[in-house]
């Protein structure tokens, strides 16, 4: 079984540990740390604890990606890929931010100011992360490559 897997409980957190992340409210919140039983709220301070290291292993792949495929590009493929490649960063920042504060949470403190900034942390990396790879699909699957080695978008 999974390590995360036993967070999932149906009509109260189907999605693990992710339905902590964007809870919102301390009434959401509370619903899953009381469902969560002490094994299983340790198993989720665990798990966000191994998350810090995923978040480096995500982030460094994630710019890498988008940097090394914005020099790719002219013009504004090369300014978007570069700005998207600052945009894992902060993805990864956001992330970190989110982990301390679920923590907070997933130790019994709930407040909430501090629920309501998991939620718009999570919400924000994940809306970075997943523009970031959708740049990195959409460059893959423009594999044509001039002979230059440069990935050229007509101009409008």
């Amino acid at each position: 079984m999974r390590h995360g897997a036993a967070l999932k409980i149906p009509d109260v957190s189907p999605n693990g540990i992710i339905d902590m992340e964007v809870a919102g409210t301390i009434t959401d919140a509370s619903a899953i740390y009381n469902a969560w039983n002490p094994t299983l709220i340790n198993r989720a301070i665990v798990n966000t604890y191994i998350d810090f290291i995923f978040i480096l292993s995500y982030g460094c792949f994630l710019f890498t990606a988008c940097i090394n495929i914005a020099y790719r590009y002219d013009g504004a493929g090369k300014e978007i890929g570069k700005w998207l490649a600052a945009g894992m960063i902060i993805a990864a920042f956001f992330d970190v931010l989110e982990n301390i504060l679920m923590l907070r949470t997933l130790t019994g403190h709930f407040s909430k100011e501090v629920i309501a900034s998991t939620l718009i942390f999570a919400f924000i990396k994940f809306i970075l992360t997943a523009t970031g790879i959708l740049f990195i699909i959409f460059s893959l699957l423009l594999v044509v490559l001039p002979k230059e080695g440069k990935i050229s978008i007509p101009a409008e």
